[in-house]
């Protein structure tokens, strides 16, 4: 057969058990690990390598990707990792069960969708602390706790933030325990504990292991989610290599770069 180059040649071996050790790491304390596959576009064999490793469900950007592995055949929940757009409310609806949402209206648009779907999705309600680039402010809660009372077929998972993205906003020990406070105020507000106070630091790599720890101690004894590339690149570098070098030479999968 004739190679058409870019190519790039997956161990999905080597993710399979790079997601068990991860996994391994995380059931102990109650944490739920997620595969991301936006950075591949999605693909079958790699999605199904990271839930072969113990992987809980699958995130990606894209909700095309998304609705991609629903096509496939894929039923373990899937998370949309952004906030989506007013059209693709419908999309969501039929094939996400978790998506990010920062404003109110867009609560009671995807409500409204979910409905005519028949359907069901769990919602992670951004706050913006600092970084300008998504998310209510933190005296907004009660107007989004609102929305979210009214809505019949979405729930309120949890809260997320973005870090060290469009302003530079570096994750700290104050703007981490507001976070942590804002869930507790919206978990108040809607007679319901929440499952993810989480947030996604672009250069996670150099988030101070104490930041890190200080947001498991705040959610001490609750159960919350977090992405697979999350933990991985908030531990050390020995997880970055193991995940990076795919050098060995049975059970590979050759994705073709140019499609």
């Amino acid at each position: 057969m004739t190679s058409r180059y870019p190519e790039m040649s997956v161990d999905t071996a080597m993710i399979t058990r790079n997601a068990e050790k991860v996994v391994g790491l995380c059931s102990g304390k109650g944490i739920s690990v997620w595969g991301v596959t936006k950075g591949l576009s999605a693909h079958p064999a790699v999605a199904s390598a990271m839930l072969d490793g113990g992987c809980v469900g699958l995130a990606d950007s894209r909700v095309d990707n998304i609705r991609k592995l629903r096509l496939f055949g894929f039923r373990r929940p899937m998370m949309l990792l952004r906030i989506p757009m007013p059209g693709e409310m419908t999309n969501v609806a039929e094939n996400v069960d978790c998506c990010l949402v920062s404003m109110p209206a867009s609560v009671l648009m995807l409500d409204q969708a979910c409905d005519e779907a028949g359907s069901e999705v769990g919602i992670i309600v951004m706050v913006d602390l600092g970084d300008l680039r998504e998310g209510i402010w933190p005296d907004g809660v009660e107007e989004m706790a609102d929305a979210l009372l009214q809505s019949r077929r979405t729930r309120c998972l949890g809260v997320g933030s973005n870090l060290g993205c469009l302003s530079g906003v570096l994750p700290s020990v104050t703007n981490l325990s507001l976070l942590v406070r804002i869930g507790g105020e919206l978990s108040n507000l809607l007679g319901h504990p929440l499952e993810a106070v989480s947030y996604t630091h672009l250069r996670a790599h150099e988030t101070p292991e104490h930041l890190v720890c200080r947001l498991l101690l705040e959610k001490k004894k609750k159960p919350y989610y977090i992405s697979y590339a999350d933990f991985y690149l908030s531990t050390n570098s020995n997880y970055i290599t193991s995940h990076t070098q795919l050098h060995s030479q049975h059970d590979h999968t050759t994705i073709d770069a140019t499609a």
